[in-house]
């Protein structure tokens, strides 16, 4: 399979801000959609799309690009197949992304669309649907 790099793409994070499993925001969502737009027209399926997300901590950020594009892909005639990388330094935080899992609280970040086309109610929090968490590669850099 032929692979493809989307352009390159800086994420601002102050010191102590907490990201939070959500749109990744109009210039972050509006750079990502429009690459893949563009790159999609005239261009063989077959080829891939790869995002990387460095420092990904828990996945919120990985896990949020990957339902932005996901949703994008689904309105195009010929949606490019995805791949996202996404590294930390932690061993720990990389165990929780793969396992994605998050505490109900996230009802007050997550559109109840995203919630119900993204994730699965378990006990005390929100899985992220198998074939999402398939979709991101987790690994410790």
């Amino acid at each position: 399979m032929k692979t493809r790099q989307l352009g390159a793409l800086a994420v601002e994070r102050r010191a102590g801000a907490e990201l939070r499993l959500r749109r990744g925001g109009p210039v972050v969502e509006h750079r990502l959609v429009q690459q893949l737009a563009q790159r999609a027209e005239g261009v063989d399926s077959a080829l891939a799309d790869r995002v990387l997300v460095a420092g990904c901590a828990t996945g919120e950020e990985a896990y949020s690009i990957a339902m932005m594009l996901t949703e994008h892909a689904r309105s195009l005639d010929a949606a490019p197949m995805l791949q996202i990388f996404a590294t930390d330094l932690d061993d720990a935080a990389i165990r929780a992304a793969r396992d994605g899992f998050y505490p109900a609280a996230i009802e007050s970040d997550v559109s109840a669309e995203w919630l119900r086309r993204f994730f699965v109610r378990e006990r005390g929090g929100y899985r992220v649907r198998r074939e999402l968490r398939e979709s991101v590669l987790f690994a410790v850099h």
